[in-house]
């Protein structure tokens, strides 16, 4: 695109600061001027483009058949040089890949995109080799922490469990087979409660005159508590779900930077079944995502979901074939929209009759006569509606079958929302994981026995947690928190 818009204007990008001596009448479009366009900052990205079509010899047809041979030839120097040395760090591997190959010029992100792509399978049996030979020693702890970040979206919960049978000391980074929680312990009861309260919203402030200790006490108690070991002990004690699932993301920030906590709960009782933290939200997160959920919890029976693209590639992916099915009520709020900025409101009504029928494709209990009302809706709407009727409802017609939401879903995610408002700001990716198990444990607690082994330890906490509260809480350490209000004038109902 960058390169058509300059040839139909018959112009020729100019070079900017280092053409400053030359008249700009000449040149009257810049390569930063052009990136910007695009939305991109770097002038560089026109530049390459446009140098790329000018190696082309100018043909537009050969321009858009050419291969990006950098690419390949850079791969596969790279995948050799990493399989040669798997523990080295990656910053060494660029240096080396640099002097070794001065004229290709890759920056930073670019090489460590290229070993991101290196099969994680490939990388475990290059490691077998070295071990075998006695080349490398499995106390390689600092070379695997480099590893495990380069290929960390790569690897799967088997292979990162391979590894640990590989290297021993690799285990904290990895974060597999916790030691399990004791549940019948007195100190580790009341850390479930304590972190029970702070999942429902009480302060640090407010616990510690509960529990008669200081609020760094209880900080330190919940995050004790509410480590990947809980995080597996939840995962292991639920043995039933319905077999469907509703999944959506909720955004938290973290230091004035979005985050992402994408959640997949019961599509029946809205109970969460994994919760999982990402920096962003691409069909990369999403296939992560899905394919840890099938290695706990094997293959749904149907997806409830928005109509997000990245979501949509991603199952495709990993749950091919699953049925899928579309939340009616993000449609019929983006058609709404649509009918209301294409539909002028005149007296006939006709912008009424529009939405009426919008709403008629989404509530009516039978399938052909939601059908009709879209096709209706097309004849009276306009162009714009009609196009927008076919791709975005007619076009998926077999996800939105059944009419079903995912309220379950959004219901969820304002207990996220709630939980993270009530705190003064997250300071760390740790603090938002703490914060999203304590609200699991919750949950687990007051609606998720259903869902629980009958045998399994976490039953019993959640049948005696009034007994827990009871017998942790001193009845002194009440009355002394009510006497410390009222002297400090604390708004108790808030």
């Amino acid at each position: 695109m960058v390169v058509v818009l300059a040839k139909l204007l018959n112009l020729k990008p100019w070079e900017g600061a280092k053409s400053k001596s030359k008249s700009k009448s000449k040149r009257e479009l810049t390569f930063q001027e052009l990136s910007e366009a695009f939305g991109h900052k770097d002038r560089q990205w026109s530049n390459n483009y446009y140098r790329e079509f000018e190696a082309c010899g100018e043909d537009m047809l050969s321009f858009l058949r050419r291969e990006n041979k950098l690419e390949e030839s850079a791969f596969e120097l790279i995948e050799q040089q990493i399989l040669k040395s798997p523990l080295l760090p990656l910053p060494e591997h660029y240096a080396m890949f640099k002097e070794s190959h001065p004229k290709i010029c890759l920056s930073k992100a670019t090489f460590r995109k290229y070993v991101s792509r290196i099969d994680s399978c490939k990388i475990l049996t290059r490691v077998r080799e070295l071990l075998a030979t006695g080349e490398v020693s499995p106390n390689s702890r600092t070379y695997l922490k480099e590893l495990l970040e380069t290929f960390e979206l790569s690897l799967s919960l088997n292979q990162k469990k391979e590894l640990v049978s590989l290297f021993p000391e690799a285990e904290p980074e990895l974060e597999v087979e916790k030691e399990p929680v004791d549940f019948g312990l007195p100190k580790t009861q009341k850390y479930l409660l304590a972190a029970f309260l702070y999942a429902c919203g009480v302060s640090l402030e407010v616990l510690a005159l509960l529990f008669g200790v200081s609020k760094g006490s209880v900080h330190n108690w919940i995050y004790k508590l509410c480590t990947v070991g809980l995080e597996n002990e939840i995962i292991c004690a639920i043995r039933y779900w319905s077999g469907g699932i509703s999944v959506d993301e909720k955004w938290v920030k973290i230091k004035g930077i979005w985050y992402y906590v994408l959640c997949a709960v019961d599509a029946v009782s809205g109970f969460p079944l994994l919760m999982r933290l990402h920096g962003s939200i691409d069909s990369l997160s999403w296939e992560v995502f899905f394919r840890e959920f099938k290695i706990l919890y094997g293959t749904p029976k149907m997806i409830q979901s928005d109509g997000s693209r990245s979501l949509l590639v991603a199952k495709e992916k990993e749950f091919r074939g699953v049925r899928h099915q579309l939340c009616k009520f993000h449609k019929l709020r983006n058609l709404v929209r649509v009918i209301y900025g294409a539909v002028a409101d005149t007296d006939s009504g006709l912008l009424k009759r529009c939405v009426r029928l919008a709403r008629h494709i989404f509530s009516n209990g039978y399938v052909s006569s939601r059908k009709s009302a879209a096709r209706r809706l097309q004849e009276l709407g306009g162009k714009e509606v009609s196009e927008y009727v076919q791709e975005h409802i007619l076009s998926c017609w077999r996800k939105l079958s059944r009419s079903l939401t995912i309220n379950v879903s959004e219901r969820f995610n304002r207990k996220i929302e709630k939980s993270v408002s009530v705190r003064y700001g997250i300071k760390s990716e740790e603090s938002a994981r703490v914060m999203l198990r304590a609200l699991w444990l919750k949950e687990l607690l007051l609606h998720g026995r259903r869902h629980l082994a009958k045998t399994h330890p976490m039953n019993n906490v959640s049948v005696e947690l009034s007994r827990i509260c009871q017998n942790q809480l001193d009845f002194k350490e009440i009355l002394q928190f009510f006497s410390s209000s009222k002297e400090l004038e604390v708004d108790i109902a808030a």
